[in-house]
């Protein structure tokens, strides 16, 4: 597996895009005139990215060990 389609992959792309539309409109609806919803969207896929990403590595150990082979962080 290539490194960027792991790194996709343990950024959780659905849950993360998900959450990152939602606020964003959520922040589009609060001021719909200000730069406020074009910085939060960046800034909400960051934060989802690095949950991902910080969870598959905190994982990793317990995944390798469960020999767990869609986890390509454990792989």
């Amino acid at each position: 597996m290539s490194r960027a389609r792991a790194l996709i992959i343990a950024g959780h792309p659905g849950p993360s895009l998900a959450i990152t539309a939602l606020v964003t409109l959520l922040a589009a609806q609060a001021a719909p005139n200000g730069i406020g919803p074009v910085l939060t969207g960046p800034a909400m896929l960051a934060g989802q990215l690095s949950i991902g990403w910080s969870n598959d590595a905190s994982d990793a150990a317990g995944d390798a060990a469960a020999g767990r082979t869609d986890k390509p962080v454990a792989t």
